[in-house]
């Protein structure tokens, strides 16, 4: 008998302190969260926001997976709960939710993102990842679910956020200066192509160093063109050559003689030539004027390129243009017709043309 009284009155004890014990709170199962843990398995907490600027993260481990939704256009300003280097992996597509960015994060449990007090804005398969340091959240990494890159990864020691999006990548400056981007297009531009854009406005580049072609090179594909147009720009046909195609014909060609000829003939500067007991003088120029100390008889001009041409202002009376009709000597000149010298007069023009031996008089004028 009183064994039996024993027993129940023990029984009823348990049953007293029982019902004083706190019950298991559901998802803190240290079972089924070893066995989570052993199979590398962490939940994914879908967490909405309504209404409010704030949320909670909760569970025993140092990491959380939130996948985050809002009801309506909502900027998050806290995350609460968290614990010393905790680390909150974010799943941020729901475009309806912003994370406020708190550089200074001088609330508690702010978030500070990366980059300069840029708020961040929900996206297709995009990842925040965040570290609480004991007072707030700061973000470590953005990337899409599953992987790392993301839409957007911002680059806090060089200052620059890289953005992608349908084949498109953007590279923005975040520094103190004019913070301007440039766009480059691998997927929507013409096959075959590249194309770089600025949304900020950047109309010149600064190029240090050799920029280098190596792309064939031909009429009909030039390797500095247009998208539009690409067999109309500059290419090189050559060693040593430049050349330009339009409507995939080559029109001009350019090499070391051919530009030598060119500067000659376009350069516009007037030289003087003074002849002092001699029977010749060196062309330097495409424009030159002839003076002479004494009475003089020019023979040959030397400096001559094939197709050069020669503007010689002949005004002094002391000098005096021999005619080889039938040059015999490099160099020589001859004049038009029948081997008659030509004496210098006033405001006297002559035009001589350089056909790679000696000189042929093409016209000559009184200005």
């Amino acid at each position: 008998m009183k064994r039996l009284i024993y027993s129940v009155t023990g029984l009823t004890l348990v049953l007293l302190l029982a019902s004083f014990w706190p019950r298991p709170v559901q998802g803190q199962d240290l079972t089924t969260d070893l066995a989570n843990f052993l199979a590398g398995l962490h939940p994914r907490v879908a967490t909405a926001v309504d209404g409010a600027t704030t949320f909670a993260v909760t569970g025993r481990f140092g990491w959380h997976n939130v996948v985050l939704s809002c009801t309506g256009a909502e900027t998050i300003n806290t995350i609460t709960g968290g614990k010393a280097g905790g680390v909150l992996y974010l799943e941020n597509t729901d475009t309806d939710c912003t994370l406020a960015d708190d550089d200074s994060v001088t609330a508690a449990d702010a978030i500070d993102l990366s980059g300069t007090a840029t708020n961040s804005v929900g996206a297709t398969a995009n990842i925040v990842v965040l570290v609480y340091d004991g007072t707030s959240w700061l973000q470590v990494a953005e990337g899409p679910v599953g992987g790392f890159g993301g839409s957007s990864l911002d680059l806090d020691a060089a200052g620059v956020r890289l953005t992608g999006a349908d084949g498109v990548l953007t590279a923005l400056g975040l520094g103190n200066g004019n913070d301007e981007d440039l766009t480059f297009d691998f997927d929507n531009a013409a096959a075959n192509f590249v194309a770089i854009a600025s949304g900020t406005g950047v109309t010149h580049i600064s190029w240090t160093g050799a920029f280098s072609a190596i792309q064939a090179n031909t009429a009909s594909s030039v390797a500095y063109g247009f998208t539009s147009d690409p067999n109309t720009g500059i290419y090189s046909s050559s060693a040593e050559s430049v050349d330009f195609a339009a409507n995939g014909v080559r029109v001009l060609n350019l090499t070391q003689t051919v530009n030598q000829n060119i500067n000659k003939f376009a350069y516009a500067n007037l030289t003087t030539k003074t002849v002092d007991a001699a029977t010749t003088f060196a062309a330097t120029n495409n424009y030159e004027l002839l003076l002479c100390t004494g009475a003089e008889t020019i023979n040959t001009i030397t400096g001559g390129t094939n197709g050069m041409f020669l503007v010689l202002s002949h005004g002094d009376t002391d000098c005096t243009i021999a005619d080889d009709d039938d040059p015999t000597a490099a160099d020589a000149i001859d004049l038009t017709g029948t081997a008659t010298n030509d004496v210098g007069a006033v405001k006297k023009n002559i035009v001589l043309v350089y056909n790679g031996t000696d000189w042929s008089q093409v016209s000559e004028s009184d200005n």
